[in-house]
């Protein structure tokens, strides 16, 4: 993706007050309309992982108890309108979760010193994030940026944020895909024995086994597929960022046009991505934060006086 003639899209980006900036009252109040956004969005997703699993187990557990045609029909037709829930699902957190990138767009942007871009849309109104910063705490949104960005330039300091916003996602989602494989094989394999065990007939392996596994089989082929999409976008926006740092390393000056790709993709990424649910997410925060905190301390060093 190449933007030509866009310079003119920048503020020239001089002193370094991101660190400072980020923790005045207008920031702290977008960081909390963001935050409390995306949970809304994950929690769709978490219903929809409710909604696809749930039922399974349901199912597996009535017919030790029920023998009936009756289940094995329901046990179809649930598949079916499971299938189509999730869809609708996906819909109504569409519009949410766009809301919330764009938020976090904003907040980069003018910590960043890169202006709108039109293509990102309109810029989200004061009073629909002083609406959507409701009854979220500010406690976990002072000091987003690490402090250790400070002792560079204003260029170095964004290129380490970049680096950092990069590092702390392809973390994260590395270790929800690891733990969604073992999930997902673990339930097939002890749903596959259950079913064999009860009755081991091909009538009973359909109806108890392939029926009510349709929704969770879609959900995780479908949640494999984006994850992989989003972590070659990650890739490939780290290297771009990589590449902007041997830049500055090496004395050479960085076109403004480049600043406006990377947040490009990074905006596109979080609007499109696939939603790592809040408990997940939040399991692995601190542990995240400390990564996050020495990956920026090892760049502000490597990137001193540059």
């Amino acid at each position: 993706m190449v933007f030509l003639g866009m310079n003119s899209n920048y503020t020239e980006i001089v002193m370094n007050d991101i660190f400072s900036k980020q923790n005045t009252p207008v920031f702290i109040e977008r960081f909390r309309a963001q935050g409390r956004s995306y949970d809304k969005v994950k929690d769709y997703s978490m219903w929809g992982i409710i909604i696809s699993i749930f039922v399974v187990l349901v199912l597996n557990i009535l017919k030790f108890f029920i023998d009936s045609e009756g289940l094995c029909y329901a046990a179809l037709v649930y598949g079916l309108f499971s299938s189509v829930a999730c869809l609708i699902l996906d819909n109504i957190k569409k519009n949410r979760k766009s809301f919330a990138a764009r938020i976090q767009q904003l907040i980069d942007c003018e910590l960043f010193g890169i202006s709108w871009w039109r293509n990102w849309g309109v810029k989200p109104a004061i009073e629909e994030i002083q609406e959507a910063a409701k009854s979220e705490s500010p406690d976990r949104y002072y000091n987003w940026y690490d402090e250790s960005i400070n002792s560079v330039s204003k260029d170095a300091a964004v290129i380490i944020c970049f680096r950092g916003n990069v590092m702390y996602d392809h973390k994260l989602r590395k270790k929800f895909m690891r733990t969604l494989h073992y999930c997902f094989w673990s339930l097939v394999a002890i749903i596959t024995i259950v079913s064999l065990c009860y009755n081991p007939s091909i009538k009973n392996f359909l109806c108890y086994e392939v029926s009510p596994m349709m929704p969770i089989i879609v959900l995780y082929v479908r949640t494999w597929l984006m994850e992989n999409a989003d972590t070659a976008n990650l890739i490939s926006i780290r290297t771009d960022v990589e590449s902007m740092k041997q830049k500055l390393i090496n004395g050479e000056s960085i076109n403004r046009d480049e600043f406006l790709m990377v947040q490009d993709a990074i905006f596109a990424h979080r609007k499109n991505c696939f939603d790592i649910p809040s408990r997940f997410y939040n399991k692995y925060k601190t542990q995240n934060e400390e990564s996050f905190h020495d990956l920026c301390v090892r760049l502000s060093e490597e990137l001193a006086g540059h």
